[in-house]
């Protein structure tokens, strides 16, 4: 699984150490989950995320969302985090 941070490596507020999807390879219809875990600098009580989800190229979703919806609030004293999303693609 490929992703990219949607900002310069200087500008985010937080470091990804990894991206998981399930099923992998994805398939038309399938509904997918995907885990991210990284760390911040601190210990996160809440805010929002932007996120956007590309297939081959193509444009899935797109949005912004309370983090804590997805994700432990607040995050671990050491800045570790993990969010998940479950999301169904759509039948091209």
């Amino acid at each position: 699984l490929q992703w990219q941070y949607c900002k310069p490596l200087e500008e985010q507020t937080a470091n990804i150490t990894s991206v998981r999807m399930h099923p992998y390879p994805p398939k038309a219809g399938d509904t997918i989950t995907l885990t991210v875990a990284g760390r911040n600098e601190h210990q996160i009580h809440g805010g929002e995320i932007h996120f956007s989800a590309f297939f081959h190229a193509v444009k899935l979703y797109s949005g912004k969302e309370d983090l804590c919806l997805r994700s432990r609030c607040p995050s671990h004293s050491d800045g570790r985090f993990r969010y998940k999303a479950t999301e169904r693609l759509p039948i091209f």
